[in-house]
C-alpha cells in the first residue's frame, strides 16, 4: 500500500491518477476535503482508504506501506499563524520522517519552489547543508520547509557520517572522509518540478527548460516507483 499525504490537492490528485493509471489502487490519501467541492479532485480515483489527518498516525501504527509520498502541507504563501505553519509543516514531517526511519519505508517529500526566496541565490538543486544555508525564505511557508529541507540534509549527513566511521572502527582505522560538492556535469540529472509564475523566474535568472505536471507525474511513476531497487 501507498500513503499520499496532501493527496485531495491538485498536485497530490494527479499523482494518484498517474498511480491508478500504472495499476496501482491500493493507495490510502491523507487530506482533509471540507465543503468546497475539494473532493472532485478525487472523483474518478481508485482509492484503498481515506484518512483524515487528526488519524494519521494512529493509522499507521502497526501498518506497513511500500512508500510514503509526503505532499501534504499548509501552503499558504501569506500564512500567518506560525504556531499552526510550523506544526503542520515541520513537525508533522518530522513525525512521519521517524515513522519511515523506524519502519523502513521509502519516504519521498515534496519541497518547494519558496524556498529559494527571491532568487538571489539562484535555484539551484544542490541540497548540500551549506547550499541550503545561503537560501533565505521571504514568507512563512517558505521558511518552514527550508526548515524541513535542513533537518533532512542533515540527519543523511549525519546517518552517512555515523554508517563510515563505524566501518572504519570494524578495520579499526580512524575515518578518513572527504566531502565533495555534486559535480556540475550530473546537477541537471536532478530537477524539481513546481507550478510557478514562469516570467519571474526568468527574470530571477531561470533559464532550463520547464517540465509539465503530467510529464513529470509520469517519468517519477515510471523511472522511481516502478523500479524493484528503488536506490539504483
Amino acid at each position: 500500500m501507498l500513503l499520499v499525504t496532501g493527496g485531495a490537492g491538485f498536485i497530490g490528485s494527479n499523482l494518484i491518477a498517474a498511480l491508478n493509471e500504472a495499476g496501482r489502487s491500493d493507495i490510502a490519501v491523507n487530506d482533509t476535503l471540507g465543503s468546497d467541492g475539494k473532493w472532485c479532485n478525487l472523483g474518478s480515483r481508485q482509492l484503498a482508504d481515506f484518512v483524515p489527518p487528526a488519524d494519521l498516525m494512529r493509522w499507521l501504527d502497526g501498518r506497513k506501506l511500500d512508500a510514503l509520498l509526503h505532499l501534504g502541507a499548509n501552503s499558504n504563501t501569506t500564512a500567518t499563524d506560525g504556531d499552526a505553519v510550523i506544526e503542520s509543516n515541520f513537525r508533522l514531517s518530522l513525525r512521519l520522517l521517524d515513522w519511515c526511519t523506524a519502519t523502513r519505508t521509502p519516504f519521498i517529500y515534496a519541497s518547494s519552489a519558496a524556498t529559494y526566496g527571491d532568487g538571489s541565490h539562484g535555484f539551484s538543486d544542490d541540497c548540500s547543508t551549506a547550499a541550503l544555508k545561503r537560501l533565505k525564505p521571504m514568507n512563512l511557508y517558505g521558511w518552514s520547509k527550508h526548515l524541513f529541507d535542513l533537518a533532512v540534509t542533515e540527519r543523511a549527513a549525519r546517518s552517512f557520517r555515523d554508517l563510515i566511521a563505524a566501518m572504519f572502527a570494524a578495520l579499526g582505522r580512524e575515518p578518513a572522509i572527504e566531502y565533495i560538492e555534486m559535480p556540475a556535469s550530473i546537477r541537471d540529472s536532478y530537477q524539481y518540478f513546481t507550478e510557478a509564475e514562469t516570467a519571474n523566474l526568468r527574470r530571477a535568472g531561470y533559464t532550463a527548460a520547464f517540465t509539465p505536471l503530467e510529464d513529470a507525474v509520469g517519468r517519477y511513476v515510471s523511472h522511481y516507483l516502478d523500479r524493484a531497487d528503488r536506490y539504483r
